[in-house]
Formats: C-alpha cells, structure tokens, sequence
C-alpha cells in the first residue's frame, strides 16, 4: 500500500470542527527590532461544505502567500482598541446601538481593562470581574443597587465584540490546545438569563373591546392603526399626513394607505430601523375613518405636520398617551396594562391565527427585514394579499368595536 505523500511545509491545512471548517498556516512576520519569525495564523471558515470549504481554504492561503512578510502591530491597550473599533465599526451602526454599546464601554469596560494590553487580558480576570460586578453591585441615589442580569449579559456580549476584533486586526496569539484565537470572553460564565417580562398579546376581543373604550380621538386612532399595522411606536411618532392617503377599488371599497418612510428616536427623525422597513401598508376604511376624525378635529392640513403631533408639531411622548388615555381603558376592562410593544405582538399573533395570512404578507407589513426560507415563494398578489390582511384583521375589530359600544359606524 502505498505511503500517503507528506503535506508540503508551510502550505498550510485544512481542518475540520465540529460545526464547518478551518485553516491555519505558518507565515512570517517582521518584528519591531526587524526580525523575521514564523507565526501560527488560523482563520474559522464557517459551516460551509467540505467542497466550499476548500475553495475558501485555497483562496486564503493564496492571499497570505501573495502578502509576503508582514509588519507585526504592535499589541494594543484595551483603551486604543476600542477607540479603533468605535471609530471603523461602531460608527457604522444604529444609532441606538452607538448609544448603548458607548455607555458600556465607557462605563464599564475602559476603566477595568484600560490601561491593559488586550493579549494580557485573560479568561480568569475577565471572571472576575463580573463576579465582583454581580456581588458588589452599584450605589446610585445613595442607595445600593444590584446589576439586572440583563445588564450583565449586555456588558459581556459588548466586551466579547470588541475581543473579537482585536483578534482579527492583531492577530493574537492563538490556545495552544484548540489552536483557535484566543478571546477572554468566551469562557466567562454568568447565571442563565431569564425574561424579564413575559410577552403577551391581546385576543381579538379584547383588542376591539380595548379600541371601543378609548375615547380620546388621537388615542383610539393610534392604538387601532397600531393593532391593525403592527407600526413601531417611533413609526406612530414620526407619521406624517403626507405620508397618509385613501384609495377607492374597483369594487367602490375604501382604503386606507399608510407610507411609512421615517421613524422618531432619541428626540432624532431619521430612517426606519430597516431597509424592509421603508413599505406601504394598507388599512381597514374603519382605520381610515378614525384616522381622518382626528385629523378633521386637529386641525392639520400641512402634508408635513404629524399625524399624532403635538399642538406646536412635535411628537408625542408616547408614555403619556399610556398612561392617560390606554392604561384607564384597560383598568376599566380589568386587562393588563398593554404597551406599543403589545400591540405589536398583538397584529403579529392575530394575523397568524387568522390562517389566511401568510407569514411573508406579515413581515412585510411589520417591516421585518427576514422571515423564513420557505414563505420567500409567495410573491404573486402581493399587493391583494397586504388588502386582504387589512379586510380580514379590520373587519373583525370594528364588529366587536362597534357591538360594544352600540355607536352607528363612522362615515365618510
């Protein structure tokens, strides 16, 4: 039997994990004194198929031997680290993100690890210090506080981020076991996470019972545009009646037509959350009318002024209108208190008991940039099926609406 021919030294190999495949190679590197020294570089290819992965495998292998010698970086403060990724990958995300992930680490994480170079930072003092973040604690008003579990995951989830770049820009030495790069992170471990609210949506009664008992015009029009769209609460805030308009089919029926094209956030208009978010929703005319009442009797008439605008054209603090016309209606109804959030989830549970909504038609009307594979099919009609959905979900609230209080139908 023949002898299986040697890999060639320094080509490089291919290995298999247990979720897709590797490579590590030897290459070499100039040192700051000017020295040249091979080093153990290792690259995850990901879950790709054997094939795939050779491809990939080959393609890495060429680039590194096209590079030649590199210049070793010197390794890096936790501090100058993530002054580089605040600047090259932070300032690339939301705004929300930006804004949470900078608190964490410039409350957190720089004055723990600051001053240390990243390939010092090990699992074991990582441990620690959440430990001593979980058992000591904060003191804020003069009282002491504990840290939500929440809050710990978070502060982890943003230090093993920042790692992970540190790995892929200065190439830190690899685990002498798994020969993968190092991240301190990895390791630590914390108490299971629990939810901190459980979720939950209204039935279809209580929706258009919870509609009925609202009376404030601005405030029913916006919990049913918001039950019957799933809209964000930014998308409500930030709803223009340019952005509003009604559309008569050849069968005589109404429409209601809802572009949403921005969202208010951290006292900043600015874009959706997501590119699906940008969409066309179609309502019920019941919607419609409700809609068109509030407006009516707000006087608004510039296509730029807010649907549910304040007086002087601001938005709305949307906890106010909770708490003063919502959270009342659901005391009256012995209901839990129901947030923006909850009616969310309510169109999202509502339109999928309906069976008649396919789950494709939902995620684009709530702006959902993913939805699984095998929905990705259902593309003809796509414009009926978003007017069914409407006709399916509105016509059901207003009977229950309308059944509850006894008050004729609104007219156009």
């Amino acid at each position: 039997m023949a002898r299986k021919k040697p890999r060639p030294y320094g080509s490089g190999q291919m290995i298999e994990l247990e979720a897709g495949f590797a490579v590590r190679w030897r290459e070499t590197v100039i040192d700051a004194a000017g020295k040249k020294r091979r080093v153990l570089r290792y690259e995850n290819l990901g879950n790709l198929a054997k094939k795939d992965a050779e491809s990939r495998a080959a393609e890495v292998l060429l680039n590194a031997r096209r590079s030649g010698p590199r210049r070793e970086q010197a390794i890096p403060t936790f501090s100058e680290l993530v002054a580089r990724y605040e600047r090259d990958i932070l300032s690339t995300k939301a705004l929300s993100t930006r804004l949470v992930r900078k608190t964490i680490l410039d409350v957190h994480l720089i004055p723990q690890f600051g001053p240390v170079l990243i390939s010092n930072i090990g699992t074991a003092d990582t441990q620690r210090f959440f430990t001593e973040m979980r058992e000591k604690g904060y003191v804020k008003a003069g009282a002491h506080e504990q840290y939500s579990q929440h809050a710990v995951h978070d502060i982890r989830k943003v230090m093993r981020v920042v790692m992970k770049w540190g790995n892929l820009w200065y190439h830190l030495p690899a685990d002498p076991v798994t020969r993968q790069p190092f991240n301190p992170v990895v390791g630590v471990k914390l108490e299971e996470l629990v939810a901190k609210k459980e979720k939950w949506n209204l039935t279809d009664e209580q929706a258009g019972r919870l509609i009925a008992q609202i009376k404030h015009k601005r405030a029913k029009a916006m919990v049913a545009l918001a039950i019957l769209t799933g809209l964000r609460r930014e998308e409500l805030l930030a709803l223009e009646l340019g952005s509003v308009s009604a559309r008569t089919d050849a069968h005589g029926t109404r429409w209601g037509i809802i572009e949403v094209t921005q969202a208010f956030y951290r006292r900043e208009f600015k874009p959706p959350k997501t590119k699906k978010s940008f969409r066309t929703v179609v309502v019920h005319e019941w919607v419609l009318l409700m809609i068109e009442d509030w407006i009516h009797s707000s006087k608004k008439r510039r296509p730029e002024d807010l649907v549910f605008g304040t007086r002087t054209n601001r938005p709305e603090n949307p906890n106010n209108i909770l708490r003063r016309k919502v959270f009342p209606a659901c005391d009256a109804l012995e209901l839990p208190h129901a947030t923006w959030l909850t009616f969310r989830y309510t169109f999202a549970s509502l339109a999928h008991d309906t069976n008649e909504i396919s789950a494709r038609t939902i995620a684009d009307i709530m702006g959902h940039a993913k939805v699984d594979t095998q929905f990705l099919f259902y593309t003809q009609g796509y414009d009926e099926r978003k007017q069914s959905a409407g006709y399916i979900l509105g016509e059901k609230l207003r009977k229950i609406a309308q059944d509850r209080t006894n008050e004729p139908a609104l007219v156009n």
